[in-house]
C-alpha cells in the first residue's frame, strides 16, 4: 500500500507491539483501500494480520501486528540455507499458495 507514514506502538491494554500505518488524507469511509479489505479477510500464520482500523480526528490508521524481523541480507540468507532455508521457503509458498485463492 502506498502510506505516507509508519509507526511502531504497543497497545495499552496488553502491550502488544503494533504497526500503525497513516493512510493518505484521500481515504474516506466509501474509499477504503483494497488492502484493508483484503487483509481483513486473510488468516494465515505466516501473514501478517490487520488487528484494527481507527478514524482518529479526519485521518484513517490501519493497525497491524508487528514483525521485527528486519530485511534478509545475502550473508544471512547463507546461513539461513544451511539452517532450514527449506523450511522458511514452504512458510513463503504456503503464505503465496493462500494468497492465490483471493483473486
Amino acid at each position: 500500500g502506498q502510506f505516507r507514514q509508519v509507526f511502531h506502538g504497543q497497545c495499552r491494554n496488553t502491550s502488544q507491539q503494533v504497526v500503525i500505518k497513516k493512510l493518505p488524507p484521500s481515504c474516506g469511509l466509501k474509499e477504503i483501500p483494497n488492502e484493508i479489505i483484503l487483509l481483513n479477510k486473510l488468516d494465515h500464520p505466516n501473514l501478517l494480520k490487520l488487528l484494527d482500523v481507527v478514524y482518529d480526528r479526519g485521518t484513517w490508521f490501519m493497525v497491524t501486528e508487528f514483525y521485527n524481523g528486519g530485511v534478509l541480507q545475502r550473508q544471512e540468507i547463507l546461513k539461513l540455507y544451511e539452517k532450514g532455508l527449506a523450511s522458511i521457503l514452504h512458510q513463503l509458498f504456503s503464505a503465496l499458495n493462500y494468497l492465490s485463492t483471493y483473486h
